[in-house]
């Protein structure tokens, strides 16, 4: 299994000049992350932190109360002051939604990633798509293009049908059968017998791009279920499954917005 990376921040709004972030990851684990120069949170902070999600039993006069606020400072310490007159003068009025992605990739594989910018989601699927043994993404790709046309191989066949006319035996051209939901810079064959570079792109524009014709990513996520299936214990499959779950749960984030 990959090592779990500094994971990625989705931010569904304009992204604040400063921000500074504590979560809980998928292994109950407390992590912070920040675009500041030095730490923002303390130990006791991170407890009260914690302690709010349920993480730490509660602890007599070792918290704050919930009427309290945490001021943190720079310089790493923190002081708890009364509720105070709300201020909205500089405050930010409109709402914005922050997400954090884990991923199971090299740290050099990095792609920050800010919803709504469609360039920096689009390295992030081909990067995850690239990180996945093509033997994977082969099956993948026949699972997405049996949901979103069932009936392929008789209403758009990739050989090219049978020309109008011809004689008994000759084809047409593939490109002639395309269908118009296939990337058009990516050759009309299976994805078995196209090189890496276009099966990913083919992957990509079915995650990315066909939401108009009402590929969900609920319904995606039933194509990687049964994708999923097939991966076996020896060839990395929990690091395969959890790049796929990312996947799924990037273009559900892209769905909301």
């Amino acid at each position: 299994m990959g090592t779990p990376i500094e994971p990625y921040v989705v931010f569904t709004g304009t992204v604040p000049t400063h921000w500074a972030m504590m979560y809980v990851d998928r292994s109950g684990n407390v992590g912070e992350m920040s675009n500041l120069p030095t730490p923002v949170f303390d130990s006791r902070a991170r407890d009260t932190f914690a302690y709010a999600q349920g993480l730490l039993p509660n602890r007599q006069n070792s918290l704050p109360s919930p009427h309290a606020t945490y001021c943190p400072s720079y310089g790493g310490h923190s002081s708890r002051v009364g509720r105070s007159k709300r201020r909205r003068t500089g405050f930010r009025e409109e709402p914005l939604n922050v997400e954090v992605v884990e991923a199971y990739e090299d740290p050099e594989d990095q792609v920050p990633l800010e919803i709504g910018d469609t360039k920096k989601v689009t390295e992030f699927y081909t990067t995850a798509f690239k990180r996945l043994q093509q033997i994977t993404c082969r099956l993948l790709a026949e699972n997405f293009i049996k949901l979103i046309e069932p009936r392929k191989q008789v209403r758009h066949p990739y050989n090219g049908g049978r020309r109008p006319g011809g004689a008994p035996g000759e084809r047409g051209d593939p490109e002639d059968t395309k269908p118009d939901w296939w990337p058009r810079d990516v050759i009309h064959k299976e994805p078995d017998h196209i090189k890496e570079e276009y099966r990913v792109k083919l992957l990509v524009h079915l995650v990315q791009n066909l939401l108009p014709m009402g590929i969900t990513a609920d319904l995606l996520e039933e194509a990687v279920g049964d994708t999923r299936r097939h991966l076996v214990p020896e060839d990395k499959a929990e690091a395969k499954a959890a790049m796929l779950d990312e996947i799924i749960r990037v273009r559900k984030i892209e769905e909301r917005i």
